[in-house]
């Protein structure tokens, strides 16, 4: 039995060596190539949810219209003009605060544009080669499956914060009603910022958040506290 017990404690220090090992590998690769994994997977979703919207079409709405080369031409635009929007409007932002609901009317908002977008390339063709009915249908999908993807890789990078990485180190100006932003910014770790220091004169602010926040006067000089310390953000809350 001891010899049992010794045998099954050290493969279960095996395996748990083996699981850090390989989240250490699955965090390496997420650091370095998050942004582009985010991208390729909203990417591959759009081009997936124009081949959906074909099939619909194809197959339930006007199932006797001819799918020809106007088809594929209509979505290589349609498409450029879809990744084109995510590098220029806001929903190429991946935020550390912003709530699903912010997400979601930010998303409606680019896929509103890219509605009209498509709606011009739909009437560069001539009339009857491709239904219009495929626009609003397309654009639905693709809506629906960029903003999963982007909630799962939103609630993907809140763990990864959490876990100490992505790490902001943010400078606060505060008065005695800043009270609020500073207990967010240190309760919620998967924002990913970390307090360097806050210039304030409230008395308040000091006996709070002394003991464990460096607290400076607001005659601090603020580039020299820069150059001395390793600053990302400097937030005015006041």
């Amino acid at each position: 039995p001891m010899k049992m017990n010794k045998y099954i404690k050290s493969n279960l220090l095996k395996m748990r060596h083996m699981d850090l090992n390989s989240m250490s590998g699955l965090l390496k690769i997420i650091r370095k190539y998050k942004y582009f994994l985010l991208s390729l997977s909203e990417t591959l979703t759009v081009i997936a949810s124009y081949f959906l919207a074909v099939i619909i079409v194809k197959l339930w709405i006007t199932p006797d219209i001819t799918v020809n080369l106007s088809w594929l031409i209509f979505g290589i635009l349609v498409l450029l003009s879809s990744f084109i929007l995510s590098k220029v409007t806001t929903r190429a932002i991946l935020p550390r605060t912003q709530r699903y609901t912010t997400l979601f009317f930010r998303y409606a908002q680019a896929s509103f544009i890219e509605l009209a977008i498509a709606t011009i390339i739909w009437a560069l063709f001539p009339k009857g080669v491709i239904p219009f009915i495929l626009v609003p249908l397309y654009c639905m999908i693709s809506f629906a499956g960029t903003f999963r993807v982007r909630i799962v890789g939103y609630g993907i990078f809140k763990v990864y914060r959490k876990m100490g990485y992505n790490t902001r180190y943010v400078l606060l100006v505060a008065d005695s009603f800043s009270d609020s932003v500073i207990e967010s910014l240190m309760y919620y770790k998967e924002w990913g910022f970390r307090i360097k220091g806050i210039i304030s004169n409230s008395k308040l602010i000091r006996a709070k958040y002394g003991e464990e926040i460096k607290v400076y006067r607001e005659n601090a000089d603020i580039n020299q506290l820069l150059d001395c310390n390793v600053i990302d953000e400097v937030i005015y809350c006041k």
